[in-house]
């Protein structure tokens, strides 16, 4: 049997100006990362989170925070900016929360 060399369409989104179409070569192997599965925990207001694990080994327990189901940063157990989430100023009652539910971070 002689495989398609076309590739598998995977689906396509919209967002803001862009139109994302995803493709693979071979749909017999197709495998989903653990990260995109998850949609978030209700965190404060609009505010979600996601606590991920590392996923290599110098990698961090890390936290995405998304607002309205759009991530807008991303950080570390140490403190520090995972995923280039840098520059992000964090608002006061996102941090409070933060702080108050994952203390033992």
């Amino acid at each position: 049997m002689i495989k398609s060399l076309l590739p598998f369409n995977m689906g396509s989104f919209e967002k803001d100006e862009y139109s994302v179409h995803l493709y693979m070569a071979d749909s017999g192997n197709i495998q989903l990362l653990n990260e995109v599965k998850q949609v978030g925990n209700k965190l404060i207001g609009p505010y979600t989170y996601r606590k991920d694990p590392p996923t290599q080994s110098q990698m961090q327990q890390h936290l995405h925070i998304m607002f309205r189901g759009n991530q807008i940063f991303t950080i570390n157990q140490d403190g520090t900016a995972h995923d280039r989430s840098h520059n992000y100023v964090i608002p006061k009652k996102v941090l409070k929360s933060l702080i108050q539910r994952f203390s033992t971070f």
